[in-house]
């Protein structure tokens, strides 16, 4: 079945505020816990609806992935020195789901660029939440239950020059 419409105040109907986390935020960790104060930051002024147990938020001009690291119930785990990020979906998410889709194809390396980034946000247990940029998705097993996306990092460079932004990478890097 085709997806419904988006629900009137959902952050499928609005822009994030992509500029600033890609800018002043990148890297940093935000000063509150969980989903809804990164939604706060994306979207000044009243946040949007959003579904806080989906491992993805739609937004009109973006999507943002959700992380956890480290925990006895997370297996999500970066190599390649942090550039690099294994992923799980969702036990509802398969080949066909159209997140799963739109993922896929706004992170495929092509020119012109996809017009809808992903971003790329991760935390430590009972920690906030930190924006690590966008993401490319460098692998993906779609026949794996759950689905597993293999995902680099753009941004870590930018994110290794900034001090404090580093130090946040390096703190999820030692958690295992």
């Amino acid at each position: 079945p085709a997806p419904s419409a988006p629900v009137e105040g959902s952050s499928k109907t609005i822009d994030a505020d992509v500029s600033s986390l890609l800018g002043e935020l990148l890297g940093l960790t935000l000063e509150h816990t969980g989903k809804a104060a990164v939604m706060s930051v994306a979207s000044p002024g009243r946040p949007p609806r959003f579904n806080k147990y989906s491992g993805v938020v739609e937004w009109r001009n973006a999507l943002f992935l959700w992380v956890n690291i480290g925990g006895a119930d997370y297996t999500n785990a970066f190599s390649n020195g942090g550039e690099r990020i294994t992923w799980f979906g969702g036990s509802r998410m398969h080949r066909d789901s159209p997140v799963i889709q739109r993922l896929l194809s706004s992170t495929s390396r092509t020119s012109p660029p996809p017009p809808h980034p992903v971003l790329l946000f991760c935390r430590l247990p009972g920690e906030p939440y930190a924006c690590l940029g966008r993401v490319w998705a460098h692998e993906a097993d779609l026949d794996a239950s759950p689905v597993r996306v293999v995902w680099d990092l753009e941004d870590v460079p930018r994110i290794r020059r900034h001090p404090q932004a580093s130090k946040t990478l390096e703190r999820m890097l030692a958690h295992k």
